[in-house]
């Protein structure tokens, strides 16, 4: 048995896509517990890009029905939310696209920079 299983990720309350988690990030959690793992999400939420660093805040676990789902503050945009390393994409609007993903390259050569990594 795999020890990642994937866990929807909601935008303003659209599914965004899914991200692979570690298997005890499952319900059934006491609220203390889902506050507990919440503040450890920046730690396994990873950006690809200089345009996003995942914060304290940003994402945050809750059990809607039997459902665990991580939510995304309304703050961030389809932009920040398609930077998210090992994201699967459920809608298109939260896909990283290569104009995007080239602007981005031409500012880190610019500055002398190197990539956070995903795909090139």
């Amino acid at each position: 048995m795999s020890d990642l299983h994937k866990l929807p990720l909601y935008w303003r309350d659209t599914l965004a896509g899914h991200l692979p988690m570690m298997q005890h990030f499952r319900p059934p959690m006491s609220e203390a517990e889902l506050a507990e793992f919440s503040q450890m999400l920046p730690l396994v939420i990873r950006s690809t890009s200089f345009l996003l660093d995942v914060r304290s805040g940003d994402f945050r676990l809750a059990i809607v029905g039997d459902e665990m789902r991580i939510i995304a503050r309304d703050r961030l945009c389809p932009g920040d939310i398609s930077c998210i390393e090992s994201l699967i994409p459920a809608d298109p609007i939260f896909e990283r696209d290569e104009e995007e993903r080239a602007l981005e390259q031409s500012i880190l050569a610019e500055h002398g920079m190197k990539s956070r990594g995903g795909p090139a």
